[in-house]
């Protein structure tokens, strides 16, 4: 990969990890207390709008990693952070799997697919940055 695609990736990774972690927080803990009970502060949608704009440009950017980084290795047989590398993809495919069933009307586990979400997007975060900054 270029400096470039490097620095852009990682940005766009810093960038979504930023908004996704807000969004979670203002989303399953912090809270306000109105006469009618516990609600999401306003901001929350601001979030949930932001990681829902960013985040199909990371899917995009991973297509461009694909490209010029993963499937080189996979044909040269490189073993260099390969397991890292390969939880990553899969760990990808669920956390895009899931955040499509968040956004069926229809779909009845909604809360629960999303906390998987959170859940795999978590795991997705820790082992990005440990793919990528372990030396």
């Amino acid at each position: 990969m270029t400096r470039g695609q490097v620095r852009l990736t990682k940005s766009l990774t810093h960038l979504n990890v930023v908004i996704s972690l807000a969004y979670l927080l203002f989303r399953y803990f912090i809270k306000q207390e109105t006469p009618f009970g516990e609600q999401s502060y306003d901001i929350q949608k601001v979030f949930q709008y932001l990681h829902i704009l960013t985040v199909p440009l990371l899917v995009f950017i991973f297509g461009l990693i694909w490209y010029v980084h993963i499937s080189p290795k996979f044909i040269s047989g490189s073993k260099k952070k390969l397991q890292s590398g390969l939880v990553l993809i899969a760990v990808f495919a669920g956390m895009i799997f899931s955040g499509y069933l968040i956004q069926m009307p229809f779909f009845v586990g909604v809360s629960l697919v999303g906390v998987i979400h959170s859940i795999i997007g978590i795991v997705w975060i820790l082992t990005f940055y440990y793919h990528v900054y372990r030396k």
